[in-house]
């Protein structure tokens, strides 16, 4: 099965990875959480999701919430039911809670920060996002004319960092907000790649002390490195197309997939790669890195071979040394 995301806990000592699939036959999701000290599975949550998780969010050290579509009863592979956010107490095995978001069908989930309570939606009909405050979803700001193809907030949650693909219209470009929702900075994708071809944006985030945005786009599949006030890239290369883009802790090095499957830390001082992880067989769907950087951690699974698809396996690599130190089925 699967995974697609992937956590360390804030003091290191959980790594928690979830995701599964989903089908018109079959709903399956996983969430699976290790001891960092031993790597050791501490506990699965198997068929416990409607869906596959497409969320992991630690609200302290030992408590999680997993996010994933919810399914209307009778309509399997149809998402359509809003979102559920289940929240978890690793050390007990425990779930404490859970939260409904019922939507509307136009709307979708396309943000959220959870230390401030702030969700973004997605508005298809009226092409529009909004910001709403949980548990009870009441509206903060509105994003008008900002169909974005994601959201994301700043690490304090004080700015708003969207992007819209080309299409509709639109000229792909990139966007900054502060928290009441006011237009900081804008800027034209288009510029740098001439406008020989379309833009489709797909990932993208702030830096860990907010002071620079990292882009990804494909068509063409390129990279963007930006201050955080939108001017001239930084930095601007050619890079696979990915849904996932990390800084390391220190804000000092991106990492980014290659199209074998490597994943390398790329310097943004020098531009170069000081590091590769690589000889990953089930593929790199996500990645991230512990609070102190010490390690690395690669999800995969879900690629397709010739006996079927690869299987759902974590690999975690000691960042300094580039040394394998777990594999975690």
């Amino acid at each position: 099965m699967p995974l697609w995301h992937v956590a360390f806990s804030p003091d290191g000592k959980w790594l928690i990875a979830g995701g599964g699939t989903i089908n018109q036959s079959t709903n399956r999701g996983v969430a699976k959480v290790w001891e960092t000290g031993n790597w050791k599975v501490h506990h699965a949550w198997n068929l416990d999701f409607p869906v596959y998780v497409d969320g992991i969010f630690f609200v302290s050290p030992d408590s999680v919430a997993t996010m994933n579509a919810k399914v209307k009863p009778g309509a399997a592979g149809d998402p359509s039911d809003g979102v559920l956010l289940q929240y978890w107490d690793l050390s007990k095995k425990k779930e404490l809670d859970e939260l409904h978001l019922k939507m509307a069908a136009s709307k979708r989930l396309i943000g959220i920060h959870f230390p401030s309570k702030l969700i973004a939606l997605y508005n298809r009909s009226s092409r529009a996002c909004a910001i709403y405050t949980l548990p009870n979803l009441e509206e903060k700001i509105v994003l008008k004319d900002c169909p974005p193809a994601f959201l994301k907030f700043s690490p304090d949650g004080k700015k708003i960092l969207a992007a819209v693909s080309q299409g509709g219209g639109n000229a792909p470009h990139v966007r900054s907000h502060d928290a009441s929702g006011n237009l900081l900075a804008s800027f034209d994708l288009t510029a740098s790649n001439k406008g020989s071809e379309p833009t489709n944006v797909r990932a993208g985030r702030f830096s860990p002390d907010g002071k620079m945005v990292v882009i990804v786009t494909n068509r063409p599949d390129k990279t963007y490195l930006f201050k955080a006030d939108l001017s001239a890239p930084l930095w601007l290369f050619d890079s696979p197309f990915s849904e996932c883009v990390e800084f390391t802790p220190d804000n000092e090095t991106i990492a980014v997939r290659k199209d074998d499957n490597t994943v390398q830390l790329q310097t943004i001082k020098t531009k170069e790669v000081v590091k590769s992880f690589g000889d990953n067989p089930d593929g790199a769907n996500s990645w991230c890195f512990s609070a102190d950087g010490a390690w690395i951690a690669i999800a995969g699974g879900g690629h397709k071979r010739q006996s079927g698809f690869s299987p759902g396996r974590v690999r975690v690599f000691e960042v300094k040394t580039g040394k394998l130190v777990a594999e975690l089925d």
